[in-house]
């Protein structure tokens, strides 16, 4: 992704959709390139992608960022421990810019919904907008 990047420092909005990818997991920890390559991102979509700390660090360091888009993608059959999710998730929401207004996240499992309130208690971005829901149902919170 950094070789894709490389000419991009004025990219403003970037959508990147990830589903089924065979390189996902190469992609996930790629997503550190965002801040350097791309210091002027405004815009951010992100489809398919898996909840992970090399996820949470780069997004924290896009200061410009005001459109946060995550579709989460996470296998079903692996059990995630709950403490490790426990503290992602608190960090992820005390990492976001402050300049981020919108922010929409969906996964394809329960994981989001069991840790909205987590995610909410401990975000301090004045966001216009939240959207924290299931792909599959499209609720919203």
């Amino acid at each position: 992704m950094s070789e894709l990047l490389k000419n991009y420092e004025t990219l403003e909005t970037l959508h990147i959709k990830v589903f089924d990818h065979p390189e996902l997991k190469r992609i996930n920890h790629k997503v550190s390139s965002l801040e350097s390559f791309c210091p002027n991102i405004r815009y951010l979509s992100i489809t398919g992608i898996k909840f992970t700390k090399q996820l949470i660090a780069p997004i924290g360091t896009l200061q410009k960022l005001q459109f946060l888009k995550l579709w989460f993608y996470d296998d079903d059959d692996v059990d995630d421990d709950d403490d490790e999710l426990l503290k992602l998730v608190t960090r992820f929401a005390k990492v976001l810019p402050l300049t981020l207004q919108y922010l929409d996240l969906k996964d394809y499992t329960t994981w989001l919904d069991l840790y909205a309130d987590i995610f909410l208690e401990n975000c301090k971005v004045p966001l216009k907008k939240l959207s924290i829901g299931d792909v599959y149902n499209e609720q919203n919170y």
